[in-house]
C-alpha cells in the first residue's frame, strides 16, 4: 500500500482568523457564526493542542461557495467554477485494467474522463469483480495519470468512488455452532442521503536541479587524455548515450470529499451511483447506454441464498422427513422475502446530482414453492415434542452429509434448519438447544492442555469424517493434507492436530468445543489453564479437570452459545479473553442456559474476576467458582 502524502501548502489547517480572511468575512463575524447554536460554520477538520478549531482550505472554500461568497484565488477550481448550462464533454468512458500500485497486479476499474473549461475531471471506480480492501484510495486516483496527458495533470481533479457510495443490504452470521443462526441486518438510507466521494488532485514534484560540476576533479567530468585519444582513433567504443529522463510520476493529493451536487454544478449531468456489489463489468457496460435505473439479478441481498436453501430442502423432501424443520425454513424464507422487499421498495433512485444506476430485482418465489409452502403450520403451532425429535435427528443427519454441495445440495438448508430448530427448542428444551459445538483452535502448550491431549484417542476413519460437513467445519479453512492426526475425546468430540502450525515446538489444533451444559462436574472439578510464555501465542484454552474412577479427565469449559466471532477464552491474553471466561463460568454456575452477563467492574471486588485475571497458572476449585459467581449474580440483582 502506498503511503499517503503529507499535506501540501494548500491543505495546511487554518485557524478561525485565517478562516475569516480566506472566506472574505470579518474575524468578529466568524466568531459569531462559530459560537451560534448550532454553529453556522462547518465542523472543524481538527483541533490544535489547545483544542482550538482548525479547518482545511477546501472546507472553507466549500462553505464560501455554498453561501454565495466568492471563492479564494487558490481554491480548487471545482469550487470556483460557475455552474454550467449544458453537459460536459465525455472524452473517455469504459473499463480499464491497471495496476494501482507499482509492480502490483492489474485491477479492473471503470473510468470516466470529462473535459471542462477548467481542466479534466476523472471519475475512477473499482468494480466488484475483484475488490481490494487494502489499497489506499489515493492509489486509485493515480490511474487518472494514464488517462490524461501530463501537461493537464496540474488542472486535473480525480474523484474516486471506492466502496459503493450507497450502502448495501447485508447479513451477519452469528456463531451458534453447527447450524449457525443468521441475524439479518438490512441496510437502507433516508431519502435525503447524499453520497460523499473522495477527491484528489495530481501533484508533480519539482525535478531535481542539474548537478553542479564546479570544483569537481577534472577526471570526474571527462575522460583522461588517453581515453579521449583512443575514442577519437576508434579503438574503443563511444560511451552509450544517456537514457532519456524518466517520465515524471505524479502524487495523489487528497482534498476535501465532494458531493454529487458539487460535481453536477461543473459537469451539467447527474452522476450514476451504485449499490456496493452491483458494479460488475457486464452491468457497467449496460449502464453506458442507459441513463436510468437498471433492474439486475439480485446478488447482494440475503434472498438468493434463502431461496436456494428452500429449493434444496423441497427437492430433498424435507417436508416429508422433517416437517417441523421445513415449516420453520419456509416461514424464515417468507420473512426474509418481505424484509428484502421492504428495503428495496424504500430505496430512493435519485438525489441531488445523482441517480441509482442499478437495483436488484424484487424477491420472487417460484410457483411450485408457493404451492409447497402454502398450507404449512405456523411456527407458533409446532409441537415441542416434534421439534425436539427433529432437532436431534437433523443435527446428526446434517453433520454426516458430504461437504461437497454438488453431492449434497441440501446441506446448507439442513444447517440453517438446525439453527431454527435450536431457537424453537429454547423454551421447552433449553439444554438440548445449546447441546452443540463451535470450532476452537490454538497451540497445544501447558500442563492442562497436555493432560487433555493424553485423554484423546485416534479416530478409526479420519478420511471419511473429513469429507463430511462436520469434518469440513473442523478444518475451518485449513487443507486436509496438513492433518497430522484426527482424535476423539471421551464425549465423541473431534480434535484435529495439524502440521505446519504457527509454532514448531508445539502442535496446532482445531477442536469441537462445547457450548452445552456440563453434566459430570463434581466437587473434585478444577478449572485449569496455563499461560503461554511465547509472545506469538494468543493465549491458551481453559479446561475442567475432574477426578473419576479411571483417573483425571480433562474436558473443555463450555463457551457461551451466543458468542460473537473471535470471542474465546485465550487465557494469558489480556484482550477480551478474561471477560469471555468470566461470562462463561457465571453462566454455568448460576444455571442460566442462554447466559448471564453482569457488567464487569474489575474494581468492584469480584473474587471471581480477580482470580481469573491474576498472572500465572489458573487452578480454581469449581465449588469456589460457584460461590463467587452466585455472589456476583446476587450483587447484580441488588443493583
Amino acid at each position: 500500500m502506498t503511503e499517503a502524502p503529507a499535506l501540501g501548502p494548500r491543505l495546511t489547517p487554518h485557524t478561525l482568523a485565517q478562516f475569516a480572511r480566506r472566506a472574505g468575512i470579518t474575524h468578529s463575524y466568524a466568531r459569531k457564526l462559530y459560537s451560534a447554536v448550532p454553529s453556522r460554520l462547518p465542523d472543524p477538520d481538527e483541533y490544535d493542542a489547545d483544542h482550538r478549531p482548525l479547518w482545511y482550505p477546501d472546507t472553507i472554500d466549500a462553505w464560501a461557495a455554498s453561501t454565495g461568497r466568492p471563492a479564494d484565488e487558490g481554491a480548487l477550481w471545482l469550487l470556483r467554477a460557475p455552474a454550467v448550462s449544458g453537459p460536459a464533454e465525455v472524452r473517455f468512458r469504459g473499463l480499464v485494467d491497471r495496476p494501482v500500485v507499482p509492480g502490483g497486479r492489474p485491477m479492473r476499474l471503470h473510468a470516466t474522463v470529462y473535459g471542462t473549461d477548467h481542466g479534466p475531471l476523472v471519475v475512477i471506480m473499482p468494480t466488484d469483480e475483484e475488490p481490494d480492501r487494502w489499497t489506499w484510495v489515493g492509489d486509485y486516483a493515480l490511474v487518472a495519470a494514464d488517462l490524461v496527458a501530463p501537461r493537464f495533470w496540474s488542472d486535473t481533479i480525480v474523484v474516486v468512488d471506492l466502496g459503493g457510495s450507497l450502502p448495501r443490504p447485508y447479513q451477519r452470521t452469528v456463531q451458534h455452532g453447527p447450524g449457525s443462526g443468521t441475524e439479518i441486518v438490512l441496510g437502507s438510507w433516508s431519502e435525503d442521503y447524499e453520497p460523499i466521494l473522495s477527491c484528489f488532485t495530481l501533484r508533480v514534484d519539482p525535478e531535481p536541479a542539474a548537478q553542479d560540476t564546479a570544483g569537481m576533479p577534472v577526471d570526474a567530468i571527462e575522460p583522461t587524455l588517453r581515453d579521449r585519444a583512443l575514442r577519437l582513433l576508434g579503438r574503443v567504443q563511444p560511451p552509450e548515450e544517456a537514457a532519456p529522463p524518466p517520465r515524471p510520476q505524479p502524487r495523489a493529493q487528497e482534498r476535501r470529499p465532494v458531493t454529487c451536487a458539487q460535481l453536477k454544478r461543473v459537469l451539467g449531468v447527474d452522476l450514476p451511483q451504485w449499490l456496493a456489489g452491483t458494479r460488475l463489468p457486464a452491468v457497467l457496460e449496460r449502464a453506458r447506454a442507459y441513463h436510468g435505473t437498471l433492474t439486475i439479478p439480485d446478488r447482494i441481498t440475503p434472498w438468493p441464498a434463502t431461496l436456494d436453501r428452500l429449493q434444496a430442502a423441497h427437492t430433498a423432501d424435507m417436508a416429508e422427513h422433517f416437517p417441523a424443520a421445513f415449516a420453520l425454513l419456509a416461514a424464515d424464507a417468507a420473512d426474509m422475502r418481505a424484509a428484502v422487499r421492504r428495503v428495496l421498495d424504500a430505496q430512493p433512485v435519485r438525489g441531488d446530482g445523482w441517480y441509482l444506476a442499478a437495483r436488484p430485482a424484487n424477491p420472487e418465489l417460484p410457483l411450485h414453492l408457493e404451492t409447497a409452502t402454502a398450507a404449512l403450520p405456523s411456527p407458533r403451532d409446532l409441537d415441542p415434542t416434534q421439534i425436539r425429535a427433529e432437532l436431534i435427528e437433523l443435527r446428526q443427519t446434517e453433520a454426516e452429509l458430504p461437504a461437497d454441495t454438488k453431492t449434497a445440495p441440501e446441506g446448507p438448508a439442513y444447517e440453517h434448519a438446525v439453527a431454527l430448530l435450536a431457537v424453537a427448542a429454547e423454551t421447552h428444551h433449553p439444554q438440548l438447544a445449546v447441546d452443540t459445538c463451535v470450532i476452537e483452535s490454538g497451540d497445544l502448550a501447558g500442563v492442562a492442555a497436555q493432560q487433555w491431549r493424553e485423554g484423546l484417542t485416534p479416530h478409526p476413519a479420519p478420511k471419511d469424517v473429513l469429507r463430511t460437513r462436520r469434518g469440513h467445519r473442523l478444518l475451518n479453512g485449513r487443507p486436509a493434507d496438513q492433518v497430522r492426526e484426527l482424535l476423539v475425546d471421551y464425549a465423541g468430540r473431534l480434535v484435529c492436530l495439524f502440521d505446519g502450525g504457527p509454532r514448531a515446538d508445539v502442535p496446532y489444533w482445531h477442536a469441537e468445543w462445547p457450548v452445552g451444559w456440563p453434566t459430570e462436574w463434581n466437587a473434585s472439578t478444577v478449572i485449569a489453564a496455563d499461560p503461554d510464555n511465547d509472545e506469538e501465542s494468543g493465549g491458551q484454552p481453559v479446561l475442567a479437570l475432574t477426578t473419576t474412577a479411571d483417573g483425571v479427565r480433562a474436558e473443555p469449559v463450555p463457551l457461551l452459545p451466543d458468542r460473537r466471532d473471535g470471542d474465546t477464552f485465550a487465557f494469558g491474553y489480556d484482550g477480551h479473553g478474561p471477560g469471555v471466561l468470566y461470562d462463561a463460568l457465571v453462566r454455568i454456575a448460576v444455571c442460566s442456559h442462554r447466559g448471564f452477563q453482569p457488567a464487569i467492574d474489575p474494581g468492584s471486588g469480584s473474587a471471581l474476576w480477580q482470580a481469573i485475571t491474576h498472572r500465572g497458572p489458573l487452578r480454581l476449585r469449581w465449588a469456589d467458582v460457584q460461590k463467587w459467581a452466585k455472589q456476583d449474580a446476587a450483587h447484580e440483582l441488588r443493583h
